[in-house]
């Protein structure tokens, strides 16, 4: 893992995967089931850069799954809002949605959820909802992402959501 990120520091995304593929293989090997979902959700954000969504969406799916098995819900909820995000990208807004919810329910039931992970859940799901027409829906969501943002010190986050708030409401 190691020298997974050091090859990211260095720019260089091949080496990154390949050396986060290795990590995945020995986790497995050494039954580490912990240390194999860190390495699958490091293994699934290089190949989702290099656009390899099918192969990054099966290590965010093994490792949430890995996730529920440890009961670590807040690590489950981050791999599923990564699910969704590439549901989106692949434009399945439906699945997309789904796991959204999924996610934003955890977060929000979760006392040691972090305002940035929701608010980062609720943005994606405006996004679909402006992509549906589901304006109303769609408004609710950039407030409540505004306010989060807000919360997480992201200033930049929330111009964007007031933005679309704003356009939402035609002003």
């Amino acid at each position: 893992m190691t020298k997974g990120c050091e090859a990211l520091r260095e720019n260089l995304p091949e080496d990154a995967r390949d050396l986060f593929a290795q990590a995945v293989a020995e986790c497995r090997w050494v039954k580490d089931p912990a240390l194999l979902a860190k390495a699958l959700k490091a293994l699934g954000q290089m190949e989702r850069d290099l656009h390899h969504r099918g192969t990054a969406l099966d290590c965010y799916r093994e490792a949430a799954g890995i996730y529920r098995n440890l009961e670590d819900q807040l690590a489950c909820a981050d791999a599923i809002r990564h699910i969704a995000e590439i549901f989106g990208e692949q434009n399945l807004p439906a699945e997309a949605e789904a796991c959204y919810e999924e996610a934003l329910e955890i977060y929000r039931t979760h006392p040691e959820a972090a305002p940035l992970d929701q608010a980062h859940a609720m943005r994606g799901l405006a996004l679909l909802k402006n992509s549906a027409d589901a304006h109303e829906e769609a408004g609710l969501l950039w407030q409540g992402a505004s306010h989060l943002y807000a919360a997480a010190g992201e200033p930049a986050k929330v111009a964007e959501c007031d933005a679309h708030v704003a356009f939402l409401l035609g002003r």
